[in-house]
């Protein structure tokens, strides 16, 4: 028998990249001043280790994240997540 609607659970998941950007607008007035919220970087850890990511790589991407927001590096969206892009392409490689 064929179920014509679908539950909730039966809806596709979002995807890591998608809940990272969605980490990124967390705190939209802290990045639009020009930095990361120790929020927002709660948020992108809880989403790694969700993500099995591990907890070394988890830190070392946090890491990469906020060293260049303290230094005033990360003013944007893009720049949030370039800096997390590199940081994942990094600890694949």
């Amino acid at each position: 028998m064929t179920r014509i609607a679908k539950r909730a659970t039966d809806l596709p998941k979002r995807s890591l990249w998608d809940k990272i950007r969605d980490v990124a607008l967390t705190d939209v007035v802290v990045l639009a001043k020009g930095g990361v919220s120790e929020g927002s970087l709660a948020a992108l850890e809880q989403q790694l280790i969700e993500a099995d990511f591990g907890v070394e790589t988890t830190m070392q991407l946090v890491a990469g994240v906020e060293q260049p927001a303290s230094r005033g590096l990360i003013k944007t969206e893009a720049q949030f997540l370039e800096a997390l892009r590199q940081g994942v392409e990094k600890a694949l490689r």
